[in-house]
């Protein structure tokens, strides 16, 4: 059986506060594909809230796992591109510590994936809502 760590409330705020400006930069740009993204995150902070709360929930599953590395990818593409020259520079620490949470996200549902019996069923205890 795989250890899972469970999910905290400042990743439920990570996603939310990318979910946020990504839904403020479709509006502003009128982009549906980052208003889309926006969605997705929104969805899944609600399932991390569910996951902290042992709410009965929808198992996480490799989708999941695939668009969180794939924001992932972007944060990290963002982050690079608004790397701070000095190391005073605190500008970009917000986005350090959202990239952060990202990826500690990605190691939480991929224990979940691992913990569920491999065909998209949660773990017993999972269903039970335990």
């Amino acid at each position: 059986m795989v250890d899972v760590t469970p999910f905290l409330p400042w990743h439920v705020l990570s996603v939310a506060a990318r979910a946020a400006e990504l839904d403020r930069l479709g509006e502003e740009d009128q982009n549906p594909d980052a208003l889309v993204r926006a969605a997705r995150l929104y969805a899944l902070a609600i399932r991390i809230a569910d996951d902290i709360e042992h709410r009965v929930a929808t198992p996480f599953t490799r989708h999941d796992l695939a668009r969180v590395r794939d924001e992932l990818r972007d944060l990290a593409t963002d982050t690079a591109a608004a790397e701070p020259r000095a190391p005073a520079d605190v500008a970009a620490e917000p986005r350090f510590r959202m990239t952060r949470a990202f990826r500690e996200i990605v190691v939480r549902i991929e224990q979940r994936v691992m913990a569920g019996n491999g065909d998209g069923e949660p773990h017993a205890d999972r269903r039970a809502g335990a």
